[in-house]
């Protein structure tokens, strides 16, 4: 199984990533794990919290919405692609 991503400007990479995690500790909540490396990636614990409180994916996006766009912006001038 894979997934396929058809159109690269169109593609909310933070936003599947997310529904993915949601996803997945909502069906195997007893074999998803977090540890200390997962907080590192998402700058704090807030995310795992959320994730693990079964806080919805669509709750979850906007609060991370500005810091998104602005790492967006800054990746924009470093793409060749």
């Amino acid at each position: 199984m894979f997934i396929e991503i058809t159109d690269k400007k169109k593609f909310k990479g933070f936003e599947f990533g997310i529904k993915l995690l949601s996803t997945l500790v909502k069906l195997y909540p007893e074999s998803i794990k977090f540890n200390s490396y997962f907080d590192n990636l998402s700058e704090d614990k807030n995310l795992r919290e959320f994730l693990l409180g079964s806080k919805p994916a669509e709750e979850i996006i906007p609060g991370w919405q500005k810091e998104t766009e602005d790492f967006n912006s800054v990746c924009e001038k470093y793409l060749l692609y």
